[in-house]
């Protein structure tokens, strides 16, 4: 990856709450596949980001290869696959996410915390600074 910076970049799915508030990869642009709507009856959901694809083509060419994370790997499951639908070649989920998987260990005080895997516990560079270029804006 530090060879090949101009070709490979990452995307960070989350909502920009959870980019700012939360942390993330220092060189992961925020772009979320889903957004929160408050405009709900039942309260806030999450929406697909309909100019996903689009805000993406902005910052990363078809041929890059991109690396997509969220909180734990599951909407950047699917941002992998909207982009492949979209003509993208070499996507690919990061698995374990930014936070990784909760500790299932009721004697440990990090018991139902998101402390195994992911970009932040595996110590891979992450900040909570905000670069003007990284930060999604609609």
């Amino acid at each position: 990856m530090e060879k090949n910076r101009d070709k490979i970049k990452i995307i960070d799915t989350r909502t920009i709450g959870e980019y700012f508030f939360v942390g993330h990869g220092s060189m992961a642009y925020n772009i979320p596949v889903k957004t929160l709507n408050s405009k709900s009856r039942s309260g806030p959901v999450m929406i697909q980001n309909e100019n996903f694809v689009s805000d993406v083509k902005k910052k990363c060419k078809d041929t890059d290869t991109i690396l997509l994370m969220c909180r734990s790997g599951v909407r950047s499951a699917l941002a992998v696959n909207i982009l492949a639908q979209a003509g993208f070649k070499k996507v690919y989920s990061i698995i374990d996410g930014f936070e990784g998987d909760k500790l299932k260990n009721f004697d440990s005080s990090s018991h139902g915390k998101r402390v195994i895997n992911g970009w932040k516990n595996d110590n891979l560079p992450w900040t909570y600074d905000l670069k003007p270029g990284l930060i999604y804006s609609p």
